[in-house]
């Protein structure tokens, strides 16, 4: 029998189909409840954001700034995500997060993460040199907000630990580079700073041996 691998268009779309492993309510310190909701999961991230953004964008419009940004990301969306069982959490300015889980799809969520990343590298048409970094461990998919305003997001170690990376200067790169990081729960941690997407090759048959 085949097995169908549904496609989710978002962390809502997730959580609404799925059983919640987090199903409770804390109390904010001065007696108002607030819930708290959401599913754990193994999960691998990554982040990526297009270098100098400050310095490419000083002499634009704000409208022109919009248009860079939206094609930043439409070219990761339609094309380094295509195929791929990633969905988008959040965009943060010129910066965009992708989480990729085996309960999204994904047969190897880090290996996906390093393929969409390594695909941003090799087809840099536009000259975006986006800086990435990817981790992975558990997280938490959950709402987060207040009863005036809800959003899903993801939450762990791994989220700040591909933040980080993406945000490290490599010291034999000078252009575009993918830092890497496997938390606890998927292996080991390991590290790699520079351009040579050989390299990123290398690292996912490290972090799966």
């Amino acid at each position: 029998m085949t097995t169908i691998k549904y496609r989710y268009n978002s962390l809502d779309d997730f959580l609404a189909t799925k059983p919640l492993s987090v199903d409770g309510e804390a109390d904010d310190g001065w007696g108002a409840p607030f819930p708290v909701k959401g599913r754990e999961i193994e999960a691998a991230v990554l982040f990526a954001d297009i270098s100098g953004f400050s310095k490419r964008t000083l002499d634009l419009s704000p409208t022109e700034m919009l248009i860079c940004v939206n094609n930043f990301f439409a070219w990761i969306s339609a094309e380094a995500l295509r195929g791929r069982f990633g969905i988008v959490d959040k965009y943060i300015g010129d910066e965009i997060m992708v989480v990729f889980s085996k309960e999204f799809g994904s047969d190897d969520p880090f290996a996906e993460a390093l393929q969409a990343g390594r695909w941003m590298l090799e087809n840099d048409a536009l000259a975006f040199e986006p800086h990435i970094g990817v981790a992975a461990g558990p997280v938490t998919v959950g709402y987060v907000g207040t009863p005036i305003k809800y959003n899903c997001s993801v939450f762990g170690p791994a989220v700040a630990m591909a933040a980080r990376c993406a945000n490290i200067s490599g010291s034999n790169c000078n252009r575009s580079r993918v830092d890497i990081a496997r938390n606890r729960g998927f292996g080991y941690c390991c590290g790699w700073h520079g351009c040579s997407t050989d390299s990123i090759g290398r690292s996912v048959g490290i972090a799966a041996a």
